[in-house]
């Protein structure tokens, strides 16, 4: 995997980490992540080649019991559809579905496509949920007012590309 896909993976389990003490957690052996693809459309056939390296990837890190000993990481995969509009009920409903009371039980949100990026941006940050964009070519500022948002939990790695 390209030194950028392990930045991503290995923010991601540091700051589910951190996070876990602050947040109920229903299972403490899952981390929760959601990985918003877009399963229909014109990049359809990009989202499996997407899913199945993020999911090789989580095993490879679960297998190494170096950054998280003794928990899963669960992927949560939303359809992000063909438009943003699509992908945030689609998206929000994952976060309605994964909430412990007040808290959304969610380490991070991984994208692909645009229609992802924008369509689950502006929730995960809402929320301070680590958003990983990984494929898009959009920059958050075009999607996003980055004086509404913490931007400080929005990451842009390429990794997938």
């Amino acid at each position: 995997m390209q030194r950028t896909g392990w930045f991503v993976l290995c923010s991601l389990a540091i700051l589910s980490c951190d996070r876990s003490s602050a947040i109920p957690d229903p299972s403490p052996t899952d981390i929760n992540v959601i990985l918003v693809l877009p399963f229909t459309g014109s990049f359809a056939s990009r989202s499996e080649i997407h899913k199945n390296a993020i999911q090789m990837a989580f095993r490879d890190l679960e297998a190494s019991g170096d950054l998280i000993p003794g928990r899963r990481v669960r992927a949560w995969v939303v359809d992000a559809g063909t438009n943003a509009t699509t992908a945030t009920e689609r998206v929000q409903a994952q976060l309605d579905a994964l909430r412990v009371g007040q808290a959304v039980n969610v380490a991070g949100i991984i994208s692909s496509t645009g229609a992802a990026h924008q369509g689950s941006l502006a929730l995960a940050l809402d929320l301070h949920i680590p958003h990983f964009e990984i494929s898009s070519g959009s920059k958050d500022e075009e999607l996003i007012d980055p004086m509404l948002y913490d931007v400080s939990y929005a990451f842009q790695g390429r990794a997938l590309c």
